[in-house]
């Protein structure tokens, strides 16, 4: 097979157009199944037919031999041949298919030339780099299923026939049922935020490790602790042993062998961590690759104000606005929860109140781009009491307090004892 065979194929894109006429609906539904556009399409007159075909399809459904004539300007000739290229219109995905993967050969070539001229060219062999790893990334994805308002009607009457029979939660659980019980566990975009010594990451690691628990595949970028780190955190609290102890080597050699037994444990399972990303760069793309690989669940990331900009930005506030944005859209992206960890502001220490949404620190985006938000804090009346876990935000439903025991020593939440 020649090169440029690879690059296109003339044949399937004139039978997967030939499939299109015959029958409209199972042709283009087998088309944007796909993700196939008008870029997909290497000859100029199959990309005209294509686009004709869908805007004809989408105003009145008429699409045929005259009508596609007169809309693309194609000659009756070729679209006749379209119509005696493919041998039966249940072949469709299969043309749409090859179709696809031409594209994206012909896409890879062009990274691969520009690659060429850049690394010779480029001022900022860094900014390169990263440009050709998103380029690459993004060609690695799967192409984007269009769900059609039927399938979505399917998929949410499945969806909510597994919640009421008791099967399934919304989200992902969480470790705690009361939770559970405001948000229905954790889906779409959330912020978990406090002020420093609080416990969020704590909390962050207790859910990972009861999602873990669970079977779920779970990604933590964390740009605060290292990986051991984590891993230690989660293994301690899991072998009910005391971190710091095992830390600074006072812990009984059995507590430390359950230690270390937790850790290889967690370490097997679906488990995917990241320190090294430390700009928003590194985390979107470290999310896509190994959303790509290995098919997470849900990721957290910990947390938005360490996260680095690769450019100047006005204010804190320019720059938090920005990393919220680009975080919101990658959960869109991956279409899996995206939970961020988030600093509030000191007005809430300096006034000894519970913070709430405006003490956000740096910005309003984050208030405004989070679907739920929950504040972690002590008690101002009762500094020694149980924390505060308020679920500030939540456009699925309630608002309110849940109340959680924190044990320092073993890196755990649990739930508050009812008085």
């Amino acid at each position: 097979m020649t090169a440029e065979a690879t690059l296109y194929s003339r044949d399937a894109e004139a039978a997967l157009l030939g499939c299109i006429l015959y029958d409209p609906g199972v042709g283009l539904d087998a088309a944007l199944q796909h993700g196939i556009t008008d870029d997909s399409f290497h000859k100029p007159d199959h990309r005209a037919v294509f686009s004709a075909a869908l805007a004809l399809w989408h105003e009145s459904g008429a699409v045929d031999v005259v009508t596609l004539q007169s809309a693309s300007g194609a000659d009756a000739g070729l679209l006749e041949r379209m119509l005696d290229g493919f041998s039966t219109v249940a072949f469709a995905p299969h043309y749409a298919d090859r179709v696809k993967e031409c594209e994206r050969r012909r896409n890879l070539h062009r990274i691969g030339k520009r690659l060429q001229a850049t690394a010779t060219d480029a001022e900022d062999v860094n900014e390169a780099a990263q440009s050709a790893v998103t380029a690459l990334v993004a060609l690695s994805e799967p192409s984007t299923r269009i769900e059609t308002l039927p399938d979505a009607a399917d998929a949410l009457g499945t969806a909510w026939d597994a919640v009421a029979a008791g099967e399934q939660l919304p989200g992902i659980p969480s470790r705690f049922d009361e939770i559970n019980g405001f948000l229905g566990g954790y889906s779409e975009y959330t912020i978990l935020a406090a002020r420093p010594a609080q416990g969020k990451s704590t909390l962050m690691l207790n859910e990972v490790a009861a999602m873990l628990a669970q079977g779920y595949s779970v990604g933590v970028v964390s740009v605060e602790m290292t990986t051991r780190q984590c891993l230690g955190r989660m293994a301690s609290e899991q072998a009910d042993v005391n971190f710091f102890a095992v830390q600074q080597g006072y812990a009984t050699p059995d507590q430390r062998n359950r230690a270390k037994e937790k850790a290889r444990y967690l370490a097997g399972l679906n488990l995917h961590v990241t320190d090294r990303a430390s700009t928003i760069e590194d985390v979107c793309s470290w999310c896509r690759m190994t959303h790509l690989r290995n098919r997470l669940d849900i990721i957290f990331i910990d947390y938005l104000q360490l996260i680095r900009g690769t450019h100047r930005y006005g204010n804190g506030n320019d720059k938090v606005q920005d990393f919220s944005s680009r975080l919101l859209y990658l959960r869109k992206r991956l279409g899996i929860p995206v939970v961020v960890l988030s600093q509030l502001s000191r007005e809430c220490e300096k006034e000894n109140r519970l913070p709430r949404l405006s003490d956000l620190r740096d910005s309003g985006a984050i208030e405004q781009d989070g679907h739920t938000i929950l504040l972690l804090s002590h008690d101002p009346e009762h500094p020694d009491g149980p924390s505060v876990l308020q679920i500030a935000k939540n456009r699925d439903g309630a608002t309110g307090q849940i109340r959680l025991e924190r044990n320092f020593r073993r890196q755990r939440f649990e739930p508050a004892r009812k008085e």
